[in-house]
């Protein structure tokens, strides 16, 4: 299997200016403008050879990237894309964050009283709008120690990229940052992969809220902000069952694979709700979320049309904010 790019798995069948239905929240659309717009141009400014943004989620934000640089830079050469599925686990898969040892995560640093993780936290939360990027210097150590004890993850980054890297200045991306495991992770790995690398560095474009405060805050949680975070299939491509760094194109093929763990899954979630004798709805969130999944699988043309729709909606972003830019910028007369 060769590398996933920015580009989606699918051909939009039309070029038709969409209405907003999948981002019909405003402020979620005034917030990814003004940020992608920033982003881009921090990008620009500090001349970054690769993006590499992290599945599924953050593809979306990949296509909206390519409109925006076309539209701010034209013909100049864009950052080379791609994307590699490093994050937390899923239904399909363990993720790769969870293989490192974090059962000292918190703990206080050496020369600091401040817990590990709260200073990654202020460090992804200061970041969405001071523009500062992860580096190694914040990977605790024991995470450090923890990821060469899993060097077949960066051996097989560089079955993947081979020597793609080289020289050359990598920011990896992710869409929301919590506890920035997930970008720790792909950062340490590319780290050890791509050691020829001139720089890598990792970033969030936004700060999981939700993770940290109430759900009911004003900011909302993140899936209302995000849309397509709660929405199995809306970046175009799915996880492979089979631990791979990369995903897979929506397709009859990789559906077989993964209905029947699934299925299973359901039937396990309802045989153990059908013995307790209390209500537990955390559970009964899971099964209707699992059914909700399988139904997805099983008339994949849903998320195959849902994904088409976001990929117009997010050109179309790209095109409002370029617009938006070209009213500030203008003279008054």
């Amino acid at each position: 299997m060769h590398p996933s790019g920015f580009e989606s798995s699918f051909v939009p069948e039309s070029e038709r200016q969409p209405t907003y239905d999948i981002l019909a929240n405003p402020e979620t659309r005034e917030r990814l403008k003004e940020r992608m717009f920033r982003f881009v141009k921090a990008v620009h400014d500090r001349h970054i050879d690769s993006l590499v943004f992290l599945d599924k989620s953050a593809r979306p934000v990949s296509w909206m990237f390519h409109d925006l640089w076309k539209g701010m830079y034209g013909a100049e050469m864009r950052p080379d894309m791609k994307c590699v599925n490093i994050g937390t686990s899923s239904q399909i898969q363990k993720g790769v964050s969870e293989l490192l040892q974090t059962l000292y995560w918190g703990s206080p640093e050496r020369g600091t009283a401040q817990s590990t993780d709260g200073l990654v936290k202020e460090f992804i939360k200061a970041s969405e709008t001071n523009e500062t990027w992860l580096t190694t210097d914040q990977i605790p150590r024991i995470w450090q120690i923890s990821m060469l004890d899993h060097l077949e993850i960066a051996e097989e980054l560089k079955s993947i990229f081979k020597n793609g890297f080289k020289d050359k200045t990598v920011l990896m991306v992710d869409e929301m940052g919590a506890t920035g495991k997930s970008q720790l992770a792909a950062l340490g790995f590319f780290s050890l992969a791509f050691p020829e690398a001139k720089q890598i560095e990792a970033m969030s474009l936004f700060y999981s809220r939700e993770f940290h405060e109430d759900a009911s805050s004003k900011a909302g949680t993140d899936k209302q902000f995000v849309p397509w975070l709660k929405e199995l299939g809306m970046a175009g491509v799915l996880e492979l069952p089979d631990e791979s760094l990369l995903s897979g194109t929506i397709n009859q093929a990789l559906i077989d694979r993964v209905l029947p763990a699934l299925r299973k899954d359901v039937e396990r979630n309802k045989a153990y709700l059908k013995e307790k004798t209390w209500e537990d709805d955390e559970m009964e969130d899971v099964l209707q979320r699992d059914l909700q999944n399988v139904d997805l699988y099983e008339h994949p043309e849903k998320m195959i049309q849902r994904a088409r729709q976001l990929r117009k909606e997010l050109k179309q972003l790209a095109q409002d904010a370029l617009a938006d830019q070209v009213r500030k910028t203008k003279p008054l007369t």
